[in-house]
């Protein structure tokens, strides 16, 4: 009846769990960063946002050597 299942957790019982030699959930999460860290790719902006980005860093660039 779970609506969502985080993809590191384990509901099983610590007997089970010790059992089955599973890893700490700090060891799980950390692998779990790691490996979206690797593989995530983000959309690129769109070419308007990124003169707009471009435009707003030059702006405060100037401003920071005045």
């Amino acid at each position: 009846t779970d609506l969502w299942y985080p993809p590191i957790a384990d509901r099983t019982t610590y007997d089970v769990w010790q059992a089955k030699g599973e890893k700490e959930l700090k060891i799980k999460a950390k692998e779990y960063a790691k490996k979206i860290l690797a593989e995530h790719k983000p959309p690129a902006l769109d070419s308007d946002v990124d003169k707009q980005i471009n435009e707003i860093l030059k702006q405060a660039r100037k401003e920071l050597k005045a």
